[in-house]
């Protein structure tokens, strides 16, 4: 089961990088997100943003990241915590995949202590979201 295709909600915040030069990244799955090249320029520091996992790279591994696109920014109002007793989970490797019990469609992020509690045995926590595209 590979997470590439898979949308997801992603908080984004300024990272020095190793050369020096400020990018925006994400831990909100667990290792690192990063923003394909040519979307970089849309999504600011701090923003939460649907995303769709382009690629993972060196999964199963703590020193891999994901690639992503953002998709749609989500007002901070419309996001729902997930915490534990509120999802079902299916694992794979070392990645884990949480269910919401109601609302896939809405945006979930996964708390911090819940998050670090699967750290041990998971490089990856992801909450894949059922969203639809809007029509325009």
């Amino acid at each position: 089961m590979s997470p590439n295709g898979m949308k997801v909600v992603l908080k984004f915040f300024s990272s020095k990088g190793p050369n020096g030069e400020m990018k925006l990244v994400s831990r909100t799955l667990g290792k690192l997100s990063l923003i394909e090249e040519k979307y970089v320029n849309i999504v600011k520091d701090q923003e939460i943003w649907i995303c769709e996992i382009e690629k993972e790279i060196h999964p199963n591994r703590n020193q891999g990241f994901f690639l992503v696109k953002p998709v749609e920014l989500v007002p901070p109002e419309k996001i729902k915590k997930l915490i534990p007793g509120f999802y079902s989970h299916v694992s794979h490797e070392r990645t884990i995949f949480l269910y919401p019990k109601s609302s896939p469609n809405e945006p979930w992020l996964v708390s911090l202590n819940t998050r670090k509690a699967f750290n041990n045995k998971y490089t990856s926590v992801i909450v894949p979201i059922e969203y639809q595209e809007k029509k325009e």
